[in-house]
């Protein structure tokens, strides 16, 4: 089993492998299929045995602390 990730750590892995392909894939205004994809990330980080059942259920899309989108271009 691998190491378990916190909060700040997921959001971090999220904010910098994934969020700049989501965004040039699909765009900036697409929020919806933005925070779908933290979503998706959840699940899989808990398929993965990354985070607990917990942790998938609860931690929201971290909107403040993902900043600006249009960084990610």
């Amino acid at each position: 089993m691998g190491k378990k990730l916190n909060k700040q750590q997921a959001i971090l892995k999220y904010k910098y492998e994934v969020l700049p392909h989501v965004v040039r894939e699909f765009g900036i205004e697409d929020q919806k299929t933005i925070e779908m994809t933290w979503d998706v990330y959840l699940k899989t980080l808990y398929l993965d045995f990354i985070i607990g059942e917990f942790s998938m259920k609860s931690w929201r899309y971290p909107k403040k602390l993902l900043g600006d989108l249009k960084n990610y271009l």
